[in-house]
């Protein structure tokens, strides 16, 4: 799926926020890892050193970003 930088950022917030909603039944571990993971990709995007990704590996969905 091909989509602009700013949007590509406000899907990997949204993806953010409900990470941090779904941490019932996580162990303190899994959750920081993956919000560190995600905290990184927001980075990553936002300072355009990452121009393809994917939020959940199990998901084939591959996100590419144009500017």
């Amino acid at each position: 799926m091909f989509m602009k930088r700013a949007n590509a950022l406000k899907l990997l917030l949204d993806a953010r926020q409900s990470a941090i909603g779904q941490t019932a039944g996580m162990s303190v571990d899994d959750t920081d890892a993956k919000l560190e993971a995600l905290n990184r990709l927001i980075f990553d995007v936002r300072a355009c050193r990452v121009n393809e990704f994917q939020i959940d590996p199990a998901d084939e969905m591959e996100i590419v970003v144009t500017d």
